[in-house]
């Protein structure tokens, strides 16, 4: 046995036998039968909890994560989440129902009611690890209540300063575990160790062992306070003291089981699936011309650990690739995982948009996941998506406009399709030269929204001989498809057009409208009076060419 080894054997031995045989002599004895009880209970709990963690250090996956004492959102966090919520609800209850105490005292009670709240839902869900530098804030809220027991136990009776001093105990070896150890952490220790660590790296059982401890102490010094200042609760009613655990442990796991549940019950068409076993489910995705918000649910196996996942939304111009903002953030640390077959959680992303953001471009939302390794940042491939991909680890959410600011008012239409679309102006020059480019700007305006796809089409028809040449192109570009039209766009688009240098010269009627991209059916065409265009053509005039 390696000799590192055999003394953190040697440590948790000596821990938990001091703490035994301390707290049988100078504290249990002073608690109620049912304080007592409970006090033991969660003692015996922990014990356990290190034993079968300790066994499971050869095993991987699941079985792993759900029994080591180094993660988050598992047995072991649930235990010792467990018992600092306790602390805040005993504390809370001797604020509540002490007799005979100063306001001061129980305002001192209330406080810790409130931060071992917050310290229980940390030790579950993680919430420290999504800020960098969070030791100093809580080494400052640990000074605070020191000095805080200090001068409540200076102003109690000495009967009560037995109390006091196993809670500052309890704060000390959490620190010392959660602050000093975790923050200064001992080089891992591997190799075999006998049968209870096969193998492994077991530093951390030292960080957790003394915050399990810690803990412990700290909520046996808020039952004798209890006891001590509540003696009717505690002969009517001290049974319900077991019952406390429950308010804890019931409804911490249960949004969790929701969501894995919620999960696995939906269909595939809004999945995402990649290689590194990371699952999600889209939920929803809104936008406006200020935000995008997206939500979705993430499942990742039990054996990877999912603080190194993060996730990217961005707005890219669907002609130039470019993206135009964008958010990068890592996988949620508040959200509740599930215990089951890998860690379900919650994501939400809100991408503001700049106001510099350029109006009536077609915009992509693309989505993707990623992971840190080292100092890299690598995208994650996928295996599965019903959506779009732009290639292996992006993929399109969906497309939007951002609108542009209503225009004043425009001249009367040249014509109006299908009550939807109207051509305010068709301008181009008089006459033209064969072979040059013919330069002609298009300007239209949307009365509702669209969802379709239409071509706009051009003929040139020589007034004598009756032949015609054509051009299609969409009516604003690739910039603006007539799918993300929207009520009250007005905007406009500079057509390029080569024309053939062997083009018949004379004057040419010039006419267009619009078809639908699939079956190729032309949209119906009225003037302002609302009398249809012939074939659904709209003359825009004429145009001479030159040889």
């Amino acid at each position: 046995m390696h000799p590192v080894n055999t003394l953190i054997i040697l440590f948790l031995v000596l821990l938990y036998g001091t703490t035994h045989v301390v707290s049988i002599r100078f504290l249990l004895p002073r608690l109620t039968t049912s304080a007592k009880r409970l006090a033991l209970m969660m003692l015996v709990a922990q014990l356990l909890l290190i034993l079968i963690a300790l066994a499971q250090q050869e095993t991987s996956g699941f079985v792993r994560w759900l029994w080591h004492l180094d993660e988050d959102g598992n047995i072991p966090s649930l235990l010792a989440s467990t018992q600092l919520a306790l602390v805040a609800i005993v504390s809370f209850l001797s604020a509540w129902r002490a007799r005979g105490i100063s306001a001061w005292h129980r305002l001192y009670f209330l406080g810790l009611a409130f931060v071992f709240y917050y310290l229980a839902r940390d030790e579950f869900f993680g919430l420290h690890e999504r800020h960098s530098g969070w030791e100093l804030p809580y080494a400052a809220l640990g000074a605070v209540m020191v000095a805080a027991t200090a001068l409540a136990a200076a102003r109690s009776p000495r009967r009560s300063w037995r109390w006091s001093s196993c809670f500052l105990t309890g704060l000390a070896l959490s620190a010392a575990g959660g602050l000093v150890i975790e923050q200064y952490r001992l080089p891992h220790t591997c190799g075999n160790i006998g049968l209870l660590l096969p193998q492994g790296c077991v530093a951390y059982i030292i960080e957790e062992a003394l915050e399990l401890c810690g803990i412990w102490l700290a909520l046996v010094a808020m039952l004798g306070h209890f006891c001590q200042l509540s003696p009717r609760w505690r002969r009517k009613r001290g049974r319900l003291l077991y019952v406390l655990p429950l308010l804890w442990i019931i409804p911490i796991p249960l949004p969790a089981l929701v969501a894995a549940s919620a999960f696995r019950s939906q269909n595939e068409s809004n999945a995402l699936r990649y290689e590194s076993r990371l699952t999600l489910r889209i939920q929803d995705i809104t936008h406006d011309d200020q935000t995008v918000a997206l939500e979705f649910l993430a499942m990742i196996d039990s054996g990877r650990d999912y603080k190194d996942y993060g996730y990217s939304l961005h707005l890219v111009d669907q002609v130039s690739g470019a993206s135009l903002a964008g958010i990068d953030e890592f996988a949620s640390r508040s959200q509740p995982r599930s215990l089951a077959a890998g860690r379900a959680y919650m994501q939400s992303l809100t991408l503001r948009i700049p106001p510099e953001a350029p109006r009536n471009r077609a915009l992509w939302m693309v989505f993707t996941a990623w992971r840190k390794q080292g100092e890299k940042f690598r995208r994650q491939k996928l295996n599965h998506s019903h959506y779009r991909l732009l290639d292996q680890s992006q993929v399109i959410l969906g497309e939007m406009v951002i609108p542009a600011p209503e225009a004043a008012s425009a001249p009367a239409a040249i014509a109006t399709f299908d009550k939807r679309f109207s051509l305010r102006a068709a301008q181009f020059p008089q006459s033209v030269r064969a072979g040059d480019l013919l330069s002609i700007v298009f300007s239209w305006s949307s009365q509702a929204d669209s969802d379709e796809d239409f071509q706009q089409f051009l003929h040139f028809v020589h007034a004598d001989s009756g032949e015609w040449r054509g051009h299609d192109q969409l009516p604003l570009g690739e910039r603006l498809p007539t799918r993300l039209w929207y009520a009250g766009l007005a905007d406009s688009e500079r057509w390029e057009i080569p024309l053939l240098a062997d083009l018949a010269p004379g004057r040419y009627d010039v006419f267009t409208g619009l078809y639908r991209l699939r079956g190729v059916e032309r949209l119906p065409a009225a003037d302002a009076s609302g009398r249809p265009y012939l074939h659904d053509r709209v003359p825009v005039g004429s145009i001479v060419v030159n040889v």
